[in-house]
């Protein structure tokens, strides 16, 4: 039986249009695939933007403690070989003159060492104020710098020494066999060293602490 030109007809235009619908589902389904691939994209771009970010934190807080740790022995060590020790009421101070709860106004220790006390003689944080936070007028240098010699740093470490106190004994250090104890000797002093350290940007900061006894 031969089929009649419009039916014919009718059948080429259900052929060709239902090819021609799958052909647009096709390029629905790639425009989705095409925007789940770029969302992965985006995602996997601001991941790694934040590990690069995380990174380069760990490696200022790093620069910034290797400063602190290097001002740190610079003080033992000028301790260890510097006598007759000579006061002078910033960096190097003695009993009279060290640094107490006074100083540090209503902030805590921390803030106290890390923002308010003015480490580079420019600019130091108020610790009289509520909140603490405005800055005042420039101030004197009250600490001793270490030239590290090193450009990655925002700035050279510094570190200050205070005499705690004076111990009551005398030097004639750990007891060993066969070795007596001079009872002439001079008591000997606790001091304290203050470490303040930099990284490359102004906010890594670093602040490390010792006990030293001579």
């Amino acid at each position: 039986m031969l089929t009649s030109p419009r039916v014919y007809n009718r059948l080429f235009f259900i052929i060709h249009g239902g090819l021609y619908s799958q052909q647009g589902m096709v390029l629905v389904v790639a425009l989705i695939f095409l925007l789940v691939m770029s969302l992965i994209g985006v995602a996997a771009m601001q991941g790694s933007n934040q590990e690069e970010r995380m990174g380069d934190n760990t490696r200022q807080r790093i620069l910034a403690f290797q400063a602190a740790e290097a001002a740190l022995r610079a003080g033992e060590t000028y301790l260890l070989n510097t006598s007759p020790l000579v006061y002078n009421g910033t960096w190097l101070r003695d009993i009279a003159d060290r640094l107490t709860t006074a100083d540090f106004g209503n902030c805590d220790i921390t803030t106290f060492w890390s923002k308010s006390y003015c480490w580079d003689g420019t600019t130091a944080m108020n610790c009289a104020t509520d909140p603490p936070g405005s800055t005042t007028g420039t101030c004197t240098s009250a600490s001793q710098q270490v030239d590290l010699s090193d450009t990655n740093l925002h700035e050279q470490p510094r570190y200050i020494i205070e005499r705690l106190a004076q111990l009551q004994g005398n030097t004639g250090g750990s007891l060993r066999g066969g070795q007596a104890i001079n009872p002439n000797a001079v008591a000997p002093s606790l001091y304290q060293v203050t470490a303040h350290g930099i990284g490359g940007t102004s906010d890594a900061v670093i602040v490390l602490q010792s006990l030293y006894i001579r």
